[in-house]
């Protein structure tokens, strides 16, 4: 009985440390098993050059709805959008410009933009200027103008 005890023992200890082994083996080095994965692109790390005038025609519409603006201050805010759109050109169309610097010139335009727009909205408009998303606004319309041609179709049938 003595001598079963010990080899009970003996083959748990052996299993024990092969198991051991076999765990260390299957995992490998930590160091050589990682994999470089980029992240992923967001979406404000690629800007484009853009038009002037479609841009203006597109967003001036909308704040003056949202924020109520009578015919001067849209002019001014007019004024205020072109020079702003213009200048975020002019910083991408400067190839002497890279990465960060450029991301900075970008940042300080939209800074004295919004330091412009205090002559004309509050800071709680401006806040919710900043939040605004115009391209989906301007897909909403249109998805909206479709539906009503949809309508006027089957009322018409």
């Amino acid at each position: 009985m003595r001598q079963s005890n010990k080899q009970i023992r003996f083959y748990l200890c052996l299993s024990l440390v092969l198991m051991t082994f076999m765990g260390n083996a299957q995992l490998g080095t930590r160091g050589s098993r990682q994999r470089a994965v980029a992240p992923p692109p967001t979406a404000s790390s690629y800007v484009t050059v853009k038009d002037v005038h479609e841009e203006v025609s597109k967003i001036v519409p909308l704040c003056v709805t949202e924020f109520q603006l009578d015919d001067f201050e849209k002019e001014i805010f007019k004024n205020f959008l072109t020079h702003k759109i213009e200048s975020e050109n002019a910083v991408l169309l400067n190839e002497d410009i890279k990465g960060a610097d450029r991301r900075k010139q970008l940042e300080h335009i939209d800074k004295e933009f919004y330091a412009e727009l205090t002559a004309i909205l509050t800071n709680d408009e401006i806040e919710a200027y900043k939040l605004m998303d115009f391209d989906r606004m301007e897909k909403d319309e249109k998805k909206k103008k479709k539906k009503k041609k949809r309508k006027k179709k089957k009322s018409k049938q």
